[in-house]
């Protein structure tokens, strides 16, 4: 059963219950590829408070999706970080 998670800064934000395997940090939309789309979906969650794939979108593990994480997103796609957290 998915749990959901609640923050004063966003609205609930589901975390299905999926195996580790299948998850890529980063990879939203579940491609197995991290790129700009994923980004597109990043910025949509942070905007509306979840996504289907919360264990690939909280990159800063801080429990919530939010601005931080949309910007470890960015980086890593402009060369900025050399890796996202590995889950």
């Amino acid at each position: 059963m998915p749990t959901t998670t609640m923050s004063a800064e966003t609205a609930p934000v589901i975390r299905p219950d999926l195996p580790e395997e299948e998850l890529i940090c980063g990879d939203l939309n579940g491609d197995m590829r991290v790129d700009v789309y994923d980004l597109i979906l990043m910025r949509e969650a942070v905007e509306n408070g979840g996504t289907q794939r919360f264990e690939s979108a909280d990159l800063n593990c801080g429990g919530v999706i939010d601005g931080e994480d949309l910007v470890y997103h960015s980086e890593f796609l402009h060369g900025k970080r050399d890796s996202l957290p590995v889950l």
